[in-house]
This record gives structure tokens, C-alpha cells and sequence, in this order.
């Protein structure tokens, strides 16, 4: 095999290698853009739920509050308080948690690809304090349910 030879079957492996990596880092990337999509949406449900759970259930609770108020046991009221409390904090934190993902995709920069003021996950602690507070919520109902 003469030297020439041996030299065009490197390019061609280099050639080949070049083109292995070149689609190695495209798949990689497209993998790394449908997580960050997936996330994404994730993330919106979560914050919808925990909007939807905490203000739902704020509603439903005014709503029995009312009943009760024009029943005899108006003197009962006092005790669901401090579950529509919960409940509506609930709700302001999956509010906030909102206006914070608002804020973080307002001062995006497409340039460095990055927020300068506000962190994708500074929302995430919000969602789980409105979901805890859901729990809570629910613990107190029931516990002022007992106590009708």
C-alpha cells in the first residue's frame, strides 16, 4: 500500500469521525432543547394546579361559609378561618410564583442565553410552599369540620 493511499484513508476516517461528532453534538443538543421544553411545560401545569387547587378550594370553602351563615350555626364560621387563610395564601404564592416566571422570561438575554436578575428555579420554592399550604389547608378544614 504506497503512502498516498494511507493518507487519503485517514482523511476519509477523519472525514467520517468529524461527521460522528458533528451529529453526536446536534443529537445531544435537540435532547437538551425537548428537556428544557418538557420542563417547561412542567412547569406551567405546576404552577396552574397549585393556582387552581388553593383557589378552588378557597372558593368552595366561601362558598360553605356562606351557607353557614345564613343557617342556624353562624356561630361555627369562626373556625374555617384559618383554612381560608391557608388556602388563599396558597393561592398568592402560585400567584407570585407566576409573576416571578413572567419576570424571568421578561429579561431573558438571547445573547448569553441567560436571565441577569432572576433564576428559572426561584419560582419552585413557591409552588411547593402554595402545594403545602393546599395540605394544611385541608388538615384545618377538616379539623374544623370535626368541630361542627
Amino acid at each position: 500500500m504506497d503512502e498516498r493511499t494511507l493518507h487519503e484513508k485517514e482523511e476519509a476516517l477523519k472525514d467520517r469521525e468529524l461527521t460522528f461528532n458533528m451529529k453526536l453534538a446536534d443529537f445531544q443538543h435537540q435532547i437538551k432543547m425537548e428537556v428544557a421544553r418538557a420542563s417547561g411545560e412542567a412547569g406551567q401545569a405546576a404552577l396552574k394546579s397549585s393556582f387552581v387547587l388553593n383557589g378552588a378550594a378557597s372558593v368552595a370553602l366561601l362558598a360553605f361559609i356562606a351557607h353557614l351563615a345564613t343557617a342556624d350555626e353562624a356561630k361555627n364560621i369562626g373556625s374555617f378561618s384559618d383554612s381560608l387563610s391557608l388556602f388563599a395564601i396558597g393561592a398568592l404564592m402560585a400567584a407570585i410564583a407566576t409573576g416571578i416566571t413572567y419576570l424571568t422570561y421578561h429579561f431573558f438575554d438571547a445573547e448569553t442565553l441567560k436571565n441577569k436578575y432572576f433564576s428559572e428555579y426561584y419560582p419552585i420554592p413557591f409552588v411547593l410552599a402554595s402545594y403545602a399550604l393546599f395540605v394544611c389547608g385541608l388538615v384545618s378544614t377538616s379539623t374544623a369540620f370535626n368541630q361542627l
